[in-house]
């Protein structure tokens, strides 16, 4: 059976570094407009400039992007590899950024996808799936799904020699909406 330590949830537990980050990070939504209370457009613009919560990455010039066909339209299919290529690659990491169906983007995360691309020799796939409110619920959720089942079904043969492993953020959720 499995036993969690409630100690490990008191104040006493949290490192000063965390303490420093969340004490930062607060300091900083605190200073900036609120999102709910701007149209979803100027936040995503907003944070595709660099002006959210969160430091703006730099986009990678050595990604490919293509599109599959969806239920709902075309879904937008961002590849990060491994400096070590493709052919080389261990398996997939597919990748379905977070901003609850409505913010984010495919290629906001490309830095850190290049080092667990380098660092687990994996090919990184990011979905461009349909943002709402312009793409209503369940287009997010359908593409994601799409996207997930293309790469099963035709993405090991294309992208990489090995095979294909899922991950994401949600992809229990994908496949049970």
């Amino acid at each position: 059976m499995l036993k969690i330590d409630p100690n490990v949830f008191t104040d006493d537990a949290i490192s000063e570094e965390t303490r420093r980050f969340n004490a930062e990070l607060s300091e900083k939504l605190a200073a900036g407009a609120d999102p709910w209370s701007m149209d979803v457009k100027e936040v995503r613009t907003a944070r595709k400039a660099g002006k959210g919560a969160f430091p703006l990455e730099s986009l990678l010039e050595d990604t490919e992007t293509f599109e599959i066909e969806g239920s709902h339209g075309p879904i937008g299919m961002r590849v990060i590899s491994p400096d070590s290529g493709n052919e080389n690659a261990r398996g997939v990491f597919f990748h379905i950024h977070g901003g609850g169906w409505r913010l984010g983007g495919a290629d906001m995360q490309d830095q850190r996808l290049k080092r667990l691309a380098n660092v687990c020799n994996l090919t990184c796939i990011s979905v461009e799936y349909g943002l709402s409110p312009e793409n209503p619920y369940p287009c997010g959720p359908d593409d994601c799904e799409t996207a997930a089942l293309w790469l099963v079904n035709k993405g090991p043969s294309i992208l990489t020699p090995r095979g294909c492993q899922l991950a994401a953020k949600a992809p229990a959720r994908i496949f049970l909406l």
